[in-house]
Formats: C-alpha cells, structure tokens, sequence
C-alpha cells in the first residue's frame, strides 16, 4: 500500500477538516487493561496515564486497546533498557576496558523501544507535533482575555 496512512475521523474533526465518511464509530471509554499490564508497574502506570490524557482530549475509543497495549509495553521495555545501559554501560569492551567490541545489546533494545514508542504516539495523536494538528471542540471565554492573569 503505497501513500498516506489514512486518518481516522476524530482526528480530522479536531483539525477542523472533517468531510462526510462513512468511517464506524467505535464505543467511547477506557478499554479493558489486560492482565499482563497490570502486573508490570510501569505498563500499567503509563496505561493510566495515556488513558486518562487520550479520554481528555475525546480520542479514546474501546477498540483502542490492542494500540495501547503495544504501546505499554514498548513504553516499559524502553524504560527497562534504559536502566540497563545506566547499569552495564552502552558499549561492550574487550581488554578490561580498553577496546570497545560493539554497542551494548541494551543500547540496541532501547533504540528499538524508543522508535517503537514514538511510531505508536503518532498513532494515538500523543506528540507535540500531533497535538499542534487537532482543533478543540471546546471554546475558551473571549469575553475579556485579561480575566484572571492576575489571580
């Protein structure tokens, strides 16, 4: 398949470029956290977090979980193997530390997490980059924009 990966409609409707589709509408809400989540403290942290930040923003759907499951755990993976590096060192060396052999296979893991993750945060709309494209459905108070600075 060649081109651009196509863009859901909630998405769009937040850009404020929505046209007619007849794309499905899945449930709203969390999706159920899988076992193997919640029994990895920081899969399971990250799932609340991106959870509560998706539902804030309206782009949470029940039929988000499988994403955010791969994302979870590329989250957790990648945290792991930065502890690792910080433990073993990114490089592998030979003479007690005089010639260095190759990267750290840890070095490798986390570079691989960390594109992993930041592939699955473009897909859920969570980047800087992302979030500059979404339009708000919900309106700021332009009565007086000074309201408030000096509270």
């Amino acid at each position: 398949m060649k081109g651009r990966k196509p863009t859901p409609s909630a998405i769009k409707a937040l850009r404020g470029t929505l046209a007619p589709g007849i794309e499905p509408t899945p449930q709203a809400g969390a999706p159920d956290e899988p076992n193997h989540i919640k029994d990895d403290p920081i899969a399971h942290t990250e799932w609340e977090t991106t959870c509560k930040h998706l539902e804030s923003m309206g782009l949470l759907a029940t039929t988000d979980r499988a994403i955010l499951e791969l994302y979870c755990r590329a989250y957790s993976d990648w945290r792991r193997a930065i502890e690792m590096v910080a433990k073993y060192g990114d490089v592998v060396y030979a003479d007690k530390g005089k010639t260095v052999i190759r990267e750290s296979p840890y070095t490798t893991h986390r570079k691989a997490a960390y594109s992993q993750c930041l592939d699955l945060l473009r897909e859920l709309g969570l980047t800087a980059v992302a979030r500059t494209r979404l339009r708000t459905t919900t309106k700021k108070n332009d009565a007086n924009p000074w309201a408030g600075l000096l509270n």
